[in-house]
């Protein structure tokens, strides 16, 4: 059986490969908003898997955040845009 177990949030600027790790006690939708608005700049592309604690992303703060989501069950690249993946992240 395959669990899927959430990383810890965290995220990778593409190009300069600067990143951040935040430990949370429970990864969840309020504990992670917070987070998000004070390590992540309006306007950024965010790039995640589909765990359900991400749904919201695009819609958080009013939008002020893209939200690109990779189904890890049928591809770990987009097929449409091989932009959208989450590779760097999970290789720190």
């Amino acid at each position: 059986m395959k669990y899927h177990i959430p990383l810890p949030p965290g995220g990778v600027e593409r190009g300069t490969g600067k990143s951040f790790l935040v430990e949370v006690p429970d990864p969840n939708h309020a504990t992670l908003e917070p987070i998000i608005t004070e390590w992540i700049q309006p306007g950024t592309r965010i790039l995640s898997d589909r765990w359900a604690t991400y749904y919201n992303l695009k819609h958080m703060n009013g939008g002020i955040y893209n939200h690109n989501v990779v189904v890890h069950e049928w591809q770990f690249v987009d097929p449409k845009d091989e932009s959208i993946y989450t590779q760097n992240i999970e290789n720190k």
